[in-house]
């Protein structure tokens, strides 16, 4: 029974090679799809001798060209992101650089305030030891030194306090009698 089975599928293949069709409609590969490395379509296929060796190669180089374009994509991604983490470490680098130079600047400028204030202040302490009075506005701090003295030379001696002190307690002596 086998034997019948096995030469009426014979049979039918001698005479799908005469008619020059070739395949079958199996949704798995047989052994002679298998051969030509085609793979099945959905529902099995049925096609030319000559049209499945052209489709066998035509989808076999379409999948190498789909894994070379795939791999082009992966190495093309993994340059592009080598490339943003170099341009962001150039970006730190000279963002700090910067931020080096802004701050040495600022100290110089603090710097040179500082010694542009001193020479004011020379300045008018100069005109004031030699009594002459400068336009413009005279720097805080010797305002507020200079109110210091002014206060201290229009209080009274410390010797005229101790007087006063006396001369109040002597008062209140006379005032208990």
């Amino acid at each position: 029974m086998e034997a019948i089975k096995g030469a009426i599928a014979q049979d039918t293949l001698r005479e799908a090679s005469a008619e020059d069709v070739w395949g079958s409609s199996s949704l798995f590969v047989n052994e002679e799809d298998a051969n030509k490395h085609v793979k099945p379509y959905y529902r099995g296929r049925q096609m030319r001798a000559e049209d499945g060796i052209r489709y066998i190669k035509e989808r076999n180089e379409k999948e190498q060209i789909l894994e070379m374009e795939k791999a082009v994509k992966e190495q093309e991604l993994a340059a592009r992101k080598a490339e943003k983490t170099l341009k962001k470490l150039e970006e730190d680098v000279e963002k700090k650089r910067r931020r080096e130079e802004r701050e040495q600047k600022a100290v110089e400028n603090k710097a040179k305030k500082a010694k542009e204030a001193l020479a004011r202040e020379r300045k008018w302490l100069d005109a004031l030891a030699k009594s002459k009075k400068l336009k413009g506005r005279m720097p805080r701090s010797l305002q507020a030194s200079q109110a210091a003295s002014q206060v201290a030379s229009r209080a009274p001696s410390p010797e005229l306090n101790d007087e006063m002190d006396l001369v109040e307690s002597e008062e209140d002596f006379d005032i208990m009698d």
